[in-house]
C-alpha cells in the first residue's frame, strides 16, 4: 500500500516580493527532498499599505487541517501596526490537531524559528569597521512595528 503523500501550507503574505519569495523557495526545496506537496496560501499587503488588498487577505480562511497536514506561518511577515492582518488566533485554533511552527515574531505556544539579529547587527558592523576600516556607519532603520527592525536598530545602538 502506497504511504500518504504529506501536504503542507505556507502562510505568507506578498509571495511576490524580495524576502517573502525567498522563504517560498527555500521551503519548497526542502520538501521537494522528502516529497513533500506545498500549498502557499499568499495574501496581499499588511493590512493599511494598500486598502484594496484586503479582500485577498480572505485566503488564510481557507487553511484547513482538512487539506493540508502541517503549517508553516511566517508571522512577522503577518504582522502589522500592533497586530496580525487576520484572525490568526482563531486560525491556529480550528488547526491545533496538526503541526504548526512559526517563522519570526514568536507565538506564545507555538515553536519559532528565529534570527539573532544581535549577533548579526555586531558581526556586520565589525567587519565593516575591521575589513575596509570605514569610521562612520549609517543605519537605515526599518518600520516601527517590525519587530525585527527594532531589535536590529537597538543592536547597532548598543554597538556604537
Amino acid at each position: 500500500m502506497k504511504k500518504k503523500r504529506l501536504t503542507i501550507g505556507f502562510i505568507t503574505p506578498r509571495i511576490y516580493l524580495g524576502i517573502h519569495y525567498s522563504y517560498f523557495k527555500g521551503i519548497l526545496d526542502g520538501l521537494g527532498e522528502y516529497d513533500i506537496n506545498l500549498i502557499c496560501f499568499s495574501g496581499a499587503s499588511s493590512g493599511g499599505f494598500y486598502e484594496n488588498d484586503r479582500p485577498a487577505n480572505l485566503i488564510y480562511d481557507f487553511v484547513s487541517s482538512k487539506i493540508v497536514d502541517g503549517i508553516i506561518c511566517w508571522t512577522s511577515g503577518l504582522f502589522y501596526n500592533e497586530k496580525y492582518i487576520f484572525n490568526i488566533e482563531k486560525l491556529l485554533k480550528l488547526n491545533r490537531n496538526i503541526p504548526i511552527v512559526c517563522i519570526g515574531r514568536p507565538l506564545e505556544n507555538f515553536p519559532t524559528i528565529t534570527t539573532d539579529n544581535n549577533l548579526s547587527i555586531n558581526q556586520l558592523i565589525s567587519h565593516l569597521i575591521d575589513v575596509p576600516n570605514y569610521k562612520k556607519i549609517a543605519f537605515i532603520r526599518g518600520r516601527e512595528y517590525h519587530l525585527y527592525a527594532v531589535e536590529r536598530y537597538q543592536s547597532y545602538l548598543k554597538f556604537l
